[in-house]
């Protein structure tokens, strides 16, 4: 007989997660699904690097049964994995168990003597808050399903594995002291959880910082809505490095706009109070004086640089770690001491491979031997800059030069300028509309932010796309980096009129 999806009957380790975080999203995730934002592509992209992960997790540890049973199919995969156990298994992957109501899957079950080790498998570079959360659910379940466990570990990715040689991929990191406490409080969790599954009304929860911790919320952007959040407009929560928790403490006050004085009590950061006095006043604050003295420092022509890049969970080019990133296009341009902007450069890898030996011949080309070289947010450009020197010893040596001349007009105006149309934030896609017009609306063009420039650079590697739409994905990306540099270059030249 084939079982019917059952998706209310058991409560599952990812729904006990969402109730925990908030009590109507569990509600609303059984009554009324339809009310989720859809999983974005970057999204799914991170689940399927977790399928990824779990698979070389079982090969890692060799010789196991792997039972094979759909997430709906809980009495089945509770019943093959009894069999397992009866049968004399080493390991079991995937095992399924059900205990209080409550059903799990165990990514790792290892025979060790009269006992076992439990692992949850993860695809992270170290050990989270709430991976021991999963871990106290998983070890909850099969503890009261009778299985006796003689250790726990959360199993996560390596930093020092590093492509091609994945034989130490894998780390295991034992939990046991952390599990206990959140253990005792299992039974009347669940207890709750399952009464608010069982009843007819949404649970009264207002918006707060659950919203957003430990994860965003599926429903966040309804439950806003209801709420007559007023997401158009500059609140506390935008207020440059202002705590969150006070912000919400505000709200709950009544308090939401930056300029309200309840706001001016709190301990701000100098941007903060030039955000406040902006929004009041309507007037744009630039320190002429600071800006020219630190453009003193900067050596002219620069050039400018942009680069996107990719990062996988399982390293698959040479010498790379666990989720590092490696750049596959960058885009330059020239800027004089008029503010001419001149020569834009644009290389992008388009083949699947290794993208980097292609971008550290066109960078070496591309940016001349002296003046400085001018990045938004550069400390990200300086990382990839030295790890492509660590990747190529050859080129090590002018690699590291590039690095060693960059320069941040994103600092220059965090430090000096503030505009109302900021609303809080020094990001590029913030600050180029606001100081150099629409032309750098990024709303207006297909691929949005670096995200968005990945999933479609995954798209090409993949073959997933040919002929005009491949041409189309390609146009997408130059279009997408070349505006970073232009609006890089044009903030240097707004810059030099000040």
């Amino acid at each position: 007989m084939q079982l019917k999806k059952s998706p209310q009957r058991f409560l599952s380790k990812s729904r006990i997660i969402k109730g925990l975080q908030c009590p109507k999203a569990l509600y609303y995730s059984v009554h009324k699904p339809e009310l989720a934002e859809p999983h974005s592509p970057d999204t799914l992209e991170r689940f399927r690097q977790g399928d990824e992960v779990g698979a070389a997790a079982r090969e890692h540890y060799g010789k196991g049964v792997l039972i094979e049973a759909a997430p709906y199919e809980v009495e089945k995969a509770v019943e093959l994995t009894q069999g397992a156990i009866k049968a004399g298994a080493k390991r079991i992957y995937e095992a399924g168990f059900l205990h209080n109501g409550v059903q799990v899957r165990v990514d790792i079950l290892e025979r060790d003597g009269k006992g076992w080790h439990l692992k949850e498998v993860k695809s992270s570079n170290k050990v989270k808050d709430t991976h021991i959360d999963d871990l106290a659910i998983q070890t909850y379940v099969a503890t009261g399903a009778g299985i006796t466990l003689k250790s726990t570990s959360i199993v996560h990715l390596n930093n020092e594995c590093k492509a091609p040689d994945l034989s130490n991929l894998f780390e295991e990191a034992p939990i046991v002291d952390e599990l206990s406490a959140l253990q005792e409080e299992l039974p009347n969790t669940i207890k709750s959880l399952r009464a608010i599954i069982a009843g007819d009304a949404v649970p009264k929860v207002k918006i707060g910082p659950h919203c957003d911790a430990p994860y965003e919320c599926d429903y966040k952007k309804h439950c806003f809505k209801a709420a007559k959040f007023p997401t158009e407009e500059s609140t506390v929560f935008n207020l440059y490095y202002f705590p969150k928790k006070t912000a919400w403490a505000l709200y709950e006050k009544g308090v939401w706009k930056p300029t309200d004085p309840a706001v001016s009590k709190h301990k701000l950061k100098l941007q903060a109070e030039r955000q406040i006095k902006a929004e009041k006043t309507g007037t744009r604050f630039v320190d002429s004086k600071s800006i020219q003295q630190d453009l003193k420092k900067w050596d002219f022509p620069l050039t400018v640089l942009d680069f996107e890049t990719i990062g996988f969970a399982i390293p698959k080019f040479k010498g790379m770690g666990p989720n590092e990133q490696a750049p596959f296009q960058f885009v330059t341009a020239q800027v004089n001491k008029r503010g001419a902007i001149s020569n834009i450069v644009d290389v992008l890898a388009t083949e699947p491979g290794d993208p980097r030996p292609q971008i550290i011949d066109g960078l070496l080309k591309a940016i001349p031997e002296t003046g400085s070289v001018a990045a938004c947010f550069a400390g990200f450009e300086r990382g990839r800059l030295l790890e492509l020197a660590e990747f190529s010893p050859k080129h090590a040596k002018k690699i590291k030069q590039i690095a060693d001349r960059l320069v941040d007009p994103q600092e220059l105006i965090r430090d000096h300028v503030y505009d109302a149309a900021f609303m809080g934030s020094f990001s590029l896609k913030y600050i180029a509309p606001a100081l150099l017009g629409d032309r750098f609306d990024y709303d207006k063009i297909a691929i949005k932010n670096g995200t968005d420039a990945q999933m479609q650079y995954l798209r090409l590697c993949r073959g997933e796309v040919s002929g005009k739409e491949r041409e189309q994905v390609i146009a997408n990306l130059k279009e997408y980096c070349e505006l970073d540099v232009i609006a890089t270059a044009g903030l240097v030249a707004w810059l030099l009129k000040q």
